[in-house]
C-alpha cells in the first residue's frame, strides 16, 4: 500500500436489513461481508467504488438519534435527477431537490434511518 486511503465509512442503523436493502435498492450496494458479537453486528456493503459502507446495529435495540457532528454521505452519480428520484422511490426522504452549484448538480435525501447523503454529478 502506498499510503492510507480511504478503506470504510460506518454508520450506526436501527434495523440492518431494512437499511441493506435501502442502500442496495437506491444505490445498488451489495454484501461484502458480515461480523458480530453478542452486542453488535455490522453488514458490510460495497459499490462500483473501492470505499464501503459499514452498517452497524446495536443487538439491545437503543434508539438512534442523530448528531450534528458529521456530514452526508456522499455518492457520485451520473445523473443527480435520476438518482434523487430513484433514492426517494426506495425509501429515502426528501432533504433538498436536485440543483445547479456551479460546475457540480447536488440534491440531498435522508435515509429511513435518519443519515443525511448527497448526490453529487460533476
Amino acid at each position: 500500500m502506498a499510503g492510507p486511503h480511504l478503506a470504510f465509512v460506518k454508520i450506526i442503523v436501527g434495523d440492518l436489513t431494512r437499511a441493506e436493502r435501502f442502500y442496495g435498492d437506491a444505490f445498488g450496494l451489495q454484501r461484502t461481508g458480515s461480523f458480530a458479537t453478542d452486542a453488535v453486528e455490522e453488514v458490510i456493503l460495497r459499490g462500483a467504488g473501492g470505499a464501503s459502507l459499514v452498517l452497524y446495529g446495536w443487538k439491545d435495540g437503543r434508539a438512534l438519534i442523530p448528531g450534528t457532528t458529521h456530514g452526508p454521505i456522499g455518492f457520485y452519480v451520473e445523473d443527480v435527477d435520476d438518482a434523487y428520484a430513484h433514492a426517494l422511490s426506495a425509501g429515502a426522504a426528501h432533504v433538498r431537490e436536485p440543483a445547479d452549484y456551479g460546475s457540480i448538480r447536488a440534491a440531498f435525501v435522508v435515509s429511513p434511518d435518519g443519515h443525511e447523503i448527497e448526490l453529487v454529478a460533476r
